[in-house]
C-alpha cells in the first residue's frame, strides 16, 4: 500500500467537510440577507458539529504527514503540502494527492472569502441596527417655553424621547 493511501484519504474527509462548511456559509450569506435570523442561528449549530471533526481529521493529517516524513528521511516539523508532494513524486498516489490538496486550497479560499462577505453583512446589519436604535431614541423637535411662560422662537427645540433611554 502507497505511503500517500491515508493521507489522501484524511484530506478527502478534510475536504468533504469543508465543502459542508462552504454550503453552510452560503446558506448563512442568505439568510443574513433575507434578515432570517432563526435559519441563521441554525445554520451556526449546524457548522458547530463539523469543527470538532475538522480538528479531529487535521490532527490525523497531521500525524501521517509527520510519519510519511519521517519514512522517507525528511524533517517533519516543516512539512508543507508543497514539500510533500516534492518527497512523493515517484508514489502512485502523487497525481491523487496533488488534485486532493489543489481541491481542498480552492475549497479554503472559497470559504475564506464568503466568511468574509458573511462579516461585511453582518457588520452592515450591526450599523443598520445601531442607526435604527438612534432614531428610536432621539427625541423629536417640540416648541419650548421660557422661565417667563412665553414661548421662545418656534426654532429652538427641546426634546422629548419615545423611550426613556435611561431605563
Amino acid at each position: 500500500m502507497s505511503g500517500l493511501k491515508p493521507i489522501c484519504n484524511v484530506i478527502q474527509s478534510l475536504l468533504q467537510e469543508h465543502e459542508a462548511l462552504l454550503k453552510l456559509s452560503q446558506l448563512k450569506r442568505d439568510s443574513l440577507i433575507k434578515g432570517d435570523i432563526e435559519t441563521l442561528n441554525l445554520l451556526v449549530q449546524r457548522e458547530m458539529k463539523h469543527i470538532p471533526t475538522i480538528d479531529r481529521l487535521e490532527k490525523e493529517r497531521a500525524g501521517l504527514v509527520r510519519l510519511y516524513a519521517l519514512r522517507v528521511g525528511a524533517s517533519a516539523d516543516d512539512m508543507t503540502a508543497e514539500k510533500l508532494h516534492e518527497l512523493s513524486k515517484n508514489d502512485p498516489e502523487a497525481s491523487t494527492l496533488q488534485e486532493l490538496t489543489a481541491r481542498l486550497r480552492k475549497v479554503l479560499f472559497d470559504l475564506k472569502d464568503l466568511n468574509e462577505q458573511n462579516k461585511l453583512l453582518l457588520d452592515q446589519s450591526m450599523q443598520l441596527v445601531d442607526l435604527t436604535i438612534e432614531l428610536l431614541t432621539q427625541s423629536p423637535s417640540v416648541p419650548t417655553y421660557g422661565d417667563s411662560g412665553e414661548s421662545n422662537s418656534p426654532y429652538q427645540t427641546g426634546r422629548t424621547s419615545f423611550f426613556d433611554s435611561k431605563a
